[in-house]
């Protein structure tokens, strides 16, 4: 959120209540990325253009059917599992539609699930997770099924999220309990037709949060920050990196333009999300200039490949 919290509202507000058109959402997105990056947003094709500004755009635009799959967190594990069959696929333990589901049933479903090291999370919308090895109060309960409930298009227009099919994912958890650890580290790699050229790591998301950027493949710490505290010590390369790599080039193939989220499991690399529109273009990058090169790694096209088959749909 930025400085001006009223600016949220508003624009949330208005947002909620507004189709998806290009120009409702170059309107309400443009006022929120000018508030947090200080200026308009500018064509791709302007020799100033920056990678949050191809954010910018591609979150209004159109999305193929291909693309919303991918942003489905149910369906992203069928894609992922053909794009490399090679990455772990965390382990569904159930996953069930949000239509027409009171609260009580919407309770008693995750509720078998209590105690168990599991994770509970909207497969349309990004954010909101449930920890079932936890206590799992009324409240807290009816928090997640109000966020589960909600369209997460409206947030920041999006395009790719709205009118996804609203569903509860349950799955493995990739946390660590006996070392206190809630999460598995996220390593998320900025992508374009099968090349990487950035990665973000995430360590400690649920306590401590802090986030570092480096270039691939030589492991260097760009000294960027990006909306997050940095850490306080520099990160030692993991064990897995050449892999991480690989991994995240396969599942990259067939995108102009995509983050591939993993996770640095115990026992494997898992897959995490396809995101497309990271942050919507709103988490302006500390250095402009590091921002322009970022677009810059889009234009050093490779060929377009087929995508895989569409027998995931349905």
């Amino acid at each position: 959120m930025h400085p001006s919290p009223m600016i949220d509202r508003v624009i949330r507000r208005v947002s909620l209540h507004t189709p998806n058109l290009f120009a409702a959402n170059v309107l309400l997105l443009g006022m929120n990325f000018i508030v947090k990056n200080r200026r308009l947003p500018v064509r791709t094709t302007s020799a100033r253009a920056t990678l949050s500004d191809y954010i910018f755009w591609k979150s209004v635009g159109s999305w193929t059917d291909f693309e919303r799959a991918c942003v489905d967190k149910d369906l992203s594990k069928q894609i992922a599992r053909q794009l490399c069959p090679d990455v772990g696929i965390v382990r569904t333990l159930d996953v069930f539609a949000l239509e027409g589901l009171s609260f009580a049933d919407f309770k008693e479903r995750l509720t078998k699930f209590q105690g168990q090291h599991a994770v509970a999370k909207p497969t349309h919308g990004s954010g909101s997770v449930l920890f079932l090895a936890e206590d799992l109060s009324e409240r807290k309960l009816r928090k997640f099924y109000k966020d589960c409930q909600a369209s997460y298009f409206p947030l920041f227009r999006e395009g790719q999220y709205d009118k996804l099919e609203k569903k509860v994912l349950i799955e493995r958890s990739l946390g660590n309990p006996s070392i206190g650890r809630k999460s598995a580290n996220d390593i998320k790699f900025f992508c374009s037709r099968g090349k990487a050229f950035m990665c973000q790591i995430v360590t400690d998301r649920f306590e401590d949060i802090r986030l570092v950027n480096l270039a691939v493949p030589d492991f260097i710490d760009s000294g960027v920050s990006y909306g997050t505290v940095r850490p306080d010590q520099p990160l030692r390369r993991p064990e897995r990196w050449q892999r991480f790599i690989e991994l995240a080039e396969k599942l990259s193939v067939p995108f102009e333009f995509v983050r591939i989220d993993l996770y640095d499991g115990d026992d494997d690399i898992y897959f995490g999300e396809f995101t497309f529109t990271p942050g919507a273009g709103l988490t302006p990058f500390s250095d402009p200039g590091f921002d322009q090169w970022l677009l810059r790694q889009l234009r050093c096209k490779k060929p377009v490949l087929p995508q895989p088959s569409l027998k995931w749909a349905r």
